[in-house]
């Protein structure tokens, strides 16, 4: 048993493209996007999942997320892994979800942005002054937050802009809906 040991091949260590010691430099690029994508407590998009694994390769990250999609659509798992419009996420399945979500450890968004989405799902679409006029001055920045994450679309309307929801939005808040559309997940597009 320790002859085998001794024999076998160690792994160099490289450095985190943050500076730590921590990745191996032969690594399995798929279960390297799996874990990025397990320990992200948000949605995240190509580049930002580029900046943190290290991989470089645009079409590589996007084949091992949906290589991701198919294996764990294939399976009988808790957890499923979405990806649309370049932004790939990986969360608990419908039913489990409405059972664990106590456990999680924070929202994605803070609750001033929470409450800002809450109105724009509630009144939409609502123009952004009269979001404003609801959210002070701040739900600009809130807009523009939502706007990036893929929840909020802005439309011109006159010298303001008309806001709605997303399908994002639906996929992620809506349950009823979760559970009826799920994303396609042939290709990961829509």
């Amino acid at each position: 048993m320790a002859e085998e040991i001794a024999e076998m091949e160690v792994p160099e260590l490289v450095e985190k493209p943050t500076g730590q010691m921590a990745f191996l430099k032969k690594v399995d690029e798929e279960r390297f996007v799996e874990a990025a994508l397990f320990m992200s407590p948000k949605a995240i998009t190509l580049r930002e999942l580029s900046r943190h694994t290290g991989i470089k390769d645009l079409g590589l990250l996007q084949k091992c997320i949906l290589r991701l999609i198919q294996r764990y659509s294939e399976t009988d798992s808790a957890l499923e892994v979405i990806f649309e419009r370049g932004i790939a996420a990986m969360r608990v399945r419908e039913p489990y979800n409405a059972m664990v979500a106590h456990l999680a450890a924070s929202s994605q968004f803070n609750k001033g942005i929470m409450k800002t989405l809450a109105v724009i799902a509630y009144k939409q679409p609502i123009t952004q002054s009269q979001l404003v006029r609801f959210r002070t001055s701040k739900a600009y920045d809130d807009v523009k937050a939502l706007e990036e994450r893929g929840f909020v679309q802005k439309i011109p309307s006159g010298r303001t802009f008309a806001l709605k929801t997303t399908k994002r939005f639906s996929q992620m808040f809506d349950k009823k809906q979760n559970t009826e559309n799920q994303p396609k997940q042939t290709n990961g597009f829509e």
